[in-house]
């Protein structure tokens, strides 16, 4: 025993020298080959023939093909073959499968046993072609592999759809895909269960493997004709094969559009059951994205939602189903059906179906469904009902149970629906579904459908009829689903509030609607056709948020290839106070209503009261109408209209889509007060609407006025500046005082005037007036301007409304020949002028005054003028007012109380060149009557001039008074042969008996120059005979007066002169007579008293003077004379024979009335060319031309007086006038 034990230790001994050697190079050459393989690969071409042989042995049907290997770490560290380009071949050499590189792991146990067969494949961007046919199902396609450049690994692609001659690129491979008829058909289930037999029996290879994998790869699928490319990011399949039972479990990571989803399966098969089960789910799968595939799956591509799905399958190892069960679970989504262009929103779904493999039947357990509009329970049944050598046809029923539709959006309550049945047949060959039944009763209301859709490479061509029975509205807002006609169902949903639906029919077809495509909806016009027929009754409707409601009768919707046509015979509209429009012939129609962009035209007719057809127009958002200006809404009268309105079919139309074309008419139009202050009534109106303009023309009475309106507005956004709006109008005075415009005082007579409203970019729109003034006479009474009618004259102004509620003429312009103003005027909410500015006034080229007023709360004006220069020329001869009767006295309708007048003036001219200085000058007039005067101002020459009216006595006086009198009557244009004198003259404003005015001027110390009526008249009696063609030239004469004193009175157009003087040194005279202007007729007579110091020396001796003086003491000798005739050429007529009369004899001789009055006539209207009458006046240029005035002789010979010129011939006369309108 001891010997043995020896001999043991010495093997032993000599095994430890023999192996550890050995086993210490091995560990080196390990070590060696770790660190080697940590730098990268080594090059093992030498084994690949090796390799080829070992896997070619352990393969039946296939046969491997290896370009290269190298060995390398693998992720773990383990040691790892790279094999490239890889190519699987079936037995006729075409190839299968490629992979550009290949990750294998060799089995140990199969190297133990002398056997190089792998444990761990890994297909790296490998490419797997599959094609299917009907023949042969399933098959390999060959392909031919091609080297690329290698790109980045991993990086997936999601999957699309490829054409007949696409061609799919793999990482370093590209292969040309062609369709092949033979091959090895594919039955996975009957590989695998043949595959796991032959494991668990260890007859070939697949004994020792245990994983399987694949990275980035492309499955490349053609199905008869239609090809699809797939992304496979990752995938692995573990096997588990003992002698009895064969587990195999797999996952799988697909991209695509939608997002990757994930597959995983776990397969059981014992020996002994001979059955193959089998274990799958499925999550985050998108149905839409397998539409591609495959014809069958086209139905996919209406479901855009995630699905979560397992099944359990029993299958034969033929690859028989024999039983199954399913449960699919969705998530929120949409679902495209062919006949709806808008998807159908999903909210979630649990499906639970077993299957009979024996029956070929699926069984549908209640199942609940929620969407958008409502709940629903599911059950049915679905039965393979295929004859032999056919594709199988699935027969099937569904039934719905505790189904409510809702449309909480539209207020209305939830719908419990009685039925819900559906009955058809689905062929998923074709893609093909026939639905022969569908049944929807609740609420009242039953619908049924009958539809048919086929599914293809190019799309999904669809025929379906609809029916509908009469039901109550709300439960036609619940039934109608969201997704079919999404527009219309939100319109009438929200706008209709009652209708008594009458039901109809709708038959739909199309050639291609998409749903092939992943989520696509191709709408092709050319192939899709509606036609429908549908009636309500009392309909009641808004059909905008912003309108009134209308309520229609009775309506019928027709539908005929596309083209709808929508008649409605009359509606009406009730406005909010009442008021109603009624609506007739109403149509709406469009070409095609399944265009992408139906375009439709609504007509309409309304007819009836103006005020609410102005509130229904203006209340429509539409764009043009809301770009129009608005107008009054209280207006009243008859409209007749016509529009034709162009509206999108679409959802979330807006005013901006739509546009308005159209005309219409008002008659007897009546607005009531406009700007409460203007009666607008009786207008005709014209409108023409256009997608671009609205043009306005029509007539119309302001305040009885006639006037006309024309207008055009540019509508868009685009349509820039606005022309304005014009009305026209001619006044005259009775227009003017209809409209309460308060100028009649100022203009008389026919005014055109144009006014433009014109539209601002912000703000109200500006208003200007226009006016022509050539043929209206104009009067400014306070500064003496006169403008007659054919003189070319203009207003312009801008009419401002401020916030008092008065009127601006801002900028108001008046233009003519002799007067340019420019200012502002104020009009008060009375219609009066209430304050005015006229900071630079221009009168007779000369004038130059700032001129401002205001109209006080007591109805007085206070007026400021001032400036440097003011002709006053004008203003002096108004001064001579003889008056036109009590009548005259007064306001005229609408005037003012009176005016307050504050001047101030450096230089006013006068008559024949002489200035006023320094003029201040208050004034108040009340009703047309002086009240108040204070002026004081410096003659040329230095002498002061002073007037006021005094009212000491309980009677207005007017007192003039001035040291230069001569000065004083040229200033003011009344006598210019006078020099020097004492100057007063006192008026009595408030007259006496008929004369409305009567005084006394009185001047002393003074010369008469050159005076050719006196010079004759002293030259007459100086010869005692007339002057008969003796003398044609009078010798300017120096007459000096001692004392003049002149009583008046003047009234009824009168003025009459009462025992008038005139004493001098040398001669002197009384005058008495009239000037009647009415008749202009002058009568004044007088005697003239030559030495009139020595001839009246014995005049003021007792009862003696008086008999040879005189009664007035005018002297021994005295000759009587007399100015009678047309004021136009009157006679200056001499009686020599009263010369030598004594003085108590002459007055026999007078030729004049002895008391002259102002005499009160019936007819006390001044013709109206006889207002601008003026008494002669004489100046120094009328006695150098040797003028003279026609003389009588006693023997009553009279010889005419030379015609005066034109301008005296139209009745002026030494400057008097019967009225205050200056001379034309």
């Amino acid at each position: 025993m001891m010997r043995g034990l020896r001999r043991f230790f010495r093997c032993c001994r000599m095994m430890f020298y023999v192996v550890m050697p050995l086993v210490l190079l091995v560990a080196i050459g390990v070590g060696v080959l770790y660190v080697r393989l940590r730098h990268g690969p080594i090059g093992f071409d030498f084994v690949v023939a090796p390799i080829e042989r070992g896997i070619n042995a352990e393969l039946a049907a296939s046969s491997v093909r290896i370009d290269g290997a190298e060995l390398r770490l693998g992720a773990s560290g383990e040691l790892e073959f790279r094999l490239r380009d890889v190519s699987v071949l079936e037995k006729g050499g075409d190839v299968v499968l490629s992979s550009p590189l290949a990750a294998v792991n060799i089995s140990l146990a199969a190297l133990t046993r002398g056997r190089i067969v792998p444990r761990r494949i890994e297909l790296i961007d490998p490419i797997i072609a599959l094609a299917y046919s009907d023949e042969s199902g399933f098959v390999f396609e060959r392909a031919v592999p091609r080297p690329v450049p290698a790109r980045v690994p991993n990086q997936g692609a999601p999957s699309t759809p490829l054409k007949q001659d696409d061609s799919v690129t793999a990482p370093n491979t590209t292969v040309a895909v062609r369709t092949v008829r033979t091959g090895h058909q594919l039955n996975l289930a009957k590989m695998l269960s043949d595959s796991s037999y032959r494991a668990r029996q260890r007859l070939d290879a697949t004994s020792y493997l245990t994983e399987f994998g694949l990275s980035n790869a492309t499955v490349v699928v053609d199905y008869e004709g239609q090809r699809s490319s797939w992304r496979i990011d990752e995938a692995s399949v573990d096997f588990n094969h003992q002698r009895q039972r064969s587990l195999i479990s797999g996952r799988a990571l697909v991209a695509s559009k939608q997002g990757p989803w994930a597959i995983s399966f776990l397969t059981d098969e014992r020996e002994a059951a001979d059955k193959l089960q089998v274990k799958a789910t499925v999550r985050d799968l998108v149905p839409s994205t397998l539409a591609a595939a495959a014809p069958p799956l086209a139905l996919l591509g209406m479901f855009e939602f995630p699905v979560a799905a397992d099944a359990t399958i029993v299958l034969t190892r033929s690859g028989e189903i024999e039983n199954g069960d399913l449960a699919l679970e969705f998530g929120k989504g949409r679902a495209r059906l062919p006949y709806l262009v808008q998807p159908m929103d999903v909210t979630a779904g649990l499906f639970k179906l077993d299957y009979d493999g024996k029956k070929r039947r699926w069984d549908l357990k209640p199942s609940p469904v929620k969407w958008a509009d409502g709940t629903i329970m599911f059950s049915g049944a679905m039965m393979d009902v295929a004859k032999a050598n056919e594709p199988p046809q699935w027969r099937f029923g569904l039934d719905g149970k505790n189904g409510v539709f809702e449309a909480p959006e539209f207020n209305v309550p939830p719908v419990t629906i009685d039925s819900w049945t559906a009955q058809g047949s689905i062929i998923p060959r074709r893609g093909q579904v026939d639905i022969d039944e569908f049944r929807l009763a609740g609420g009242g209301g039953v619908a049924t459908v009958k539809a048919t859709t086929q599914a293809g490479p190019d799309g999904q061509s669809m025929t379906a009829e609809f029916s509908a029975s009469p039901m109550p509205l709300q439960t036609l807002k619940a039934l109608w689903p969201r997704a079919l006609a999404t527009g219309t169902r939100e319109w009438v949903g929200k706008n209709m509030s009652a209708v008594d639906f009458q039901g109809g029919t709708l038959r739909f077809t199309n050639g291609n609607v998409g749903g092939v495509d992943a989520g696509t909806v191709t709408v092709s016009t050319d192939l899709e056709r509606v036609t429908a027929n549908f009636g309500a009754k009392n309909l009641v409707l808004r059909p905008m948020p912003e309108m009134p409601e209308i309520t229609i009768p009775e309506a019928s919707v027709k539908l005929v290839d596309n083209v709808l046509d929508i008649a409605m015979p009359a509606a009406e509209t009730t406005l909010a106070d009442g008021q109603r429009l009624a609506i007739k012939d109403v149509s709406v129609q469009t070409d095609n209503v399944m265009a992408e962009r139906p375009n439709g035209q609504i007509s309409l007719t309304a007819s009836g009261d103006l005020a609410p057809f102005l509130e229904t127009v203006q209340s429509l958002p539409i764009r043009n109408l809301r770009d129009a200006p608005k107008l009054p809404k209280a207006g009243e009268g008859k409209v007749d209209a016509h529009f034709d309105i162009k509206v999108p079919f679409i959802p979330n139309v807006s005013g901006d889509d739509i546009s308005v074309s159209g005309k219409a008419r008002i008659t007897d139009g009546r607005f009531g007060k406009v700007a409460g202050r203007f009666d607008v009534q009786g207008f005709t109106l014209n409108l023409d609407l256009t997608d671009t303009t609205l043009d306005a023309k029509g007539d119309l009475l302001v305040n009885g006025v006639p006037a006309k309106i024309a207008g055009q507005r540019l509508l868009g956004p685009k349509a820039g500046q606005q022309p304005p709006i014009k009305i026209m109008a001619k006044l005259d005075d009775a227009d003017r005082t209809q409209l309460g415009l308060d100028i009649n005082d100022i203009v008389q007579g026919v005014v055109p005037i144009e006014v433009l409203l014109e539209p601002a970019a912000n703000g109200p729109l500006a208003v200007k007036l226009h006016a022509d003034l050539t043929n209206a006479d104009m009067t400014l009474d306070h500064l003496q301007w006169h403008k007659a009618a054919g003189r070319t004259a203009s207003v312009d102004a801008e009419i401002v409304s401020n916030p008092n509620h008065d009127t601006e003429l801002q900028r108001f312009k008046i233009s003519s020949d002799d007067i340019a103003a420019e200012g502002k005027i104020v009009v008060g909410s009375d219609n009066k002028i209430k304050q005015f500015e006229f900071p630079n006034l221009m009168l007779n080229v000369v004038s130059r005054l700032d001129v401002k007023g205001s109209r006080g709360k007591d109805d007085m004006w206070s007026i400021d003028a001032s400036g440097k220069t003011f002709d006053g020329r004008n203003f002096f001869r108004s001064l001579f007012n003889v008056g036109n009767g009590p009548d005259r006295k007064g306001n005229a309708p609408g005037a003012a109380k009176g005016a307050r007048v504050n001047v101030q003036i450096d230089n006013v001219i006068g008559g024949y060149d002489v200035s006023l200085r320094n003029l201040k000058m208050q004034i108040e007039t009340r009703a047309g009557n002086l009240a108040a005067l204070d002026a004081k101002g410096t003659l040329d020459g230095g002498a002061p001039l002073s007037a006021e009216v005094d009212k000491s006595t309980g009677t207005r006086r007017l007192l003039v008074n001035s040291s230069d009198a001569g000065q004083v009557l040229k200033l003011v244009n009344f006598y210019p042969n006078m020099q020097g004198g004492r100057l007063r003259l006192e008026v009595n404003l408030d007259g006496s008996g008929p004369a409305e005015k009567t005084g006394i001027l009185a001047v002393e110390d003074f010369k008469i120059l050159g005076d050719p009526i006196v010079s004759e008249v002293v030259s007459s009696a100086d010869q005692g005979r007339p002057a008969i063609q003796g003398r044609h030239n009078v010798t300017r004469e120096v007459f000096e007066f001692d004392r003049m004193r002149a009583p008046f009175s003047v009234g009824y157009g009168q003025f009459v002169l009462e025992e008038a003087y005139l004493k001098g040194p040398l001669l002197g005279a009384n005058l008495r007579g009239k000037v009647d202007f009415k008749t202009r007729h002058v009568n004044f007579g007088g005697t003239y008293i030559p030495l009139q110091g020595l001839n009246g020396a014995l005049g003021g001796i007792p009862l003696l003077g008086q008999i040879i003086s005189g009664t007035q003491g005018e002297g021994i000798f005295g000759i009587t004379f007399a100015v009678q005739g047309p004021t136009a050429n009157p006679q200056v007529i001499v009686n020599p024979l009263s010369l030598v009369a004594p003085g108590i004899f002459r007055e026999v001789f007078q030729m004049t009335a002895s008391d002259p009055k102002v005499q009160i006539r019936g007819d006390d209207r001044v013709p109206q060319d006889a207002t601008a009458a003026r008494v002669r006046q004489t100046s120094p240029d009328e006695s150098s031309t040797g003028q003279k005035t026609k003389r009588a002789s006693a023997n009553g010979k009279v010889k005419s007086k030379p015609k005066k010129p034109a301008e005296a011939q139209a009745g002026s006369i030494d400057g008097w006038s019967s009225t205050t309108q200056p001379s034309q």
